[in-house]
């Protein structure tokens, strides 16, 4: 869905341009991806059905699972669980479609590209459907023991013309603190280990432990992702990240993926093909 047009090495520093392979169906192709962190649907429909059937809902009616009753439940639920487009209420970086989407295309970005093995999702645990997240955007997990890179990325986007844009201060205060502040870097350890899919219990456990202990088993790579358009990137959008890398304590990969429409765009219009495409 994405590929890599350009990577720079300085030091143990990369800075990475990516760009969508089919820019022209980035949404369709997107909006697929977009429910699985909310929603699983195949478990809503069969947890429906059978308690439709245990309650005798339907009076005894075979029940199908393609049940235009069923779908309709299954439509309704999909749409409860998922942010509620913007309405105007809040400023256009605030929207939670908006922010949410970063982390989605962040972790597609991540696997895809990088092989980055991202053990949850923020999105697929927090309590209430339109308030935003909490915490590092996205963690994951590359190499193998006992040489473990620990993936702190915090993503945004930006229309903003100045380069670097007015989001790279705050992404980068973001990714220093968990590196020097150990109490917030084991909160982000302890959420994961206790978030994980049962594919990645253990190594999520070990890598917890290990700091706990003071005896890591991982490194740190901190793995910035910045959503731009091609008509607003600009030659210094790293900021920091690429002015004085050795400040953060760390190797850095920090990643500018250009698209188009611009994020809050192109996210309203993905979104809404996901509830589309899935009713």
């Amino acid at each position: 869905m994405f590929e890599i047009v350009s990577d720079e090495q300085q030091g143990e520093h990369r800075f990475i341009r990516i760009v969508p392979k089919a820019p022209d169906s980035l949404a369709a192709d997107l909006a697929p991806r977009i429910t699985r962190p909310y929603f699983d649907e195949e478990t809503a429909r069969d947890r429906i059905i059978r308690a439709a059937r245990e309650l005798e809902i339907f009076s005894g009616e075979e029940l199908d699972a393609d049940d235009p009753r069923i779908e309709a439940v299954v439509a309704e639920e999909r749409d409860a669980v998922l942010p509620a487009a913007w309405k105007g209420d809040r400023p256009k970086q605030l929207d939670v479609q908006r922010s949410e989407f970063g982390e989605i295309v962040a972790a597609e970005v991540l696997s895809s590209l990088f092989e980055t093995r991202i053990p949850t999702s923020r999105i697929a645990h927090k309590e209430t459907p339109d308030q935003q997240t909490r915490g590092a955007d996205v963690m994951g997990i590359e190499g193998d023991e006992p040489q473990l890179l620990l993936i702190l990325t915090e993503v945004k986007g930006s229309t903003d013309s100045k380069t670097p844009p007015g989001v790279i201060p705050d992404m980068e205060a973001k990714l220093k603190g968990l590196v020097e502040n150990r109490r917030a870097l084991l909160q982000e350890l302890i959420w994961l280990r206790d978030h994980s899919s049962e594919a990645h219990t253990r190594e999520c456990a070990t890598i917890c432990v290990s700091f706990q202990l003071r005896q890591p088993i991982f490194g740190l790579l901190l793995a910035p992702i910045l959503i731009r358009t091609a008509s607003k990137e600009g030659a210094s959008d790293a900021g920091g990240f690429r002015e004085s890398p050795e400040t953060f304590g760390c190797p850095i990969r920090f990643v500018s993926v250009i698209v188009e429409p611009d994020l809050f765009e192109l996210a309203g219009e993905t979104y809404a093909l996901a509830r589309r495409k899935a009713a």
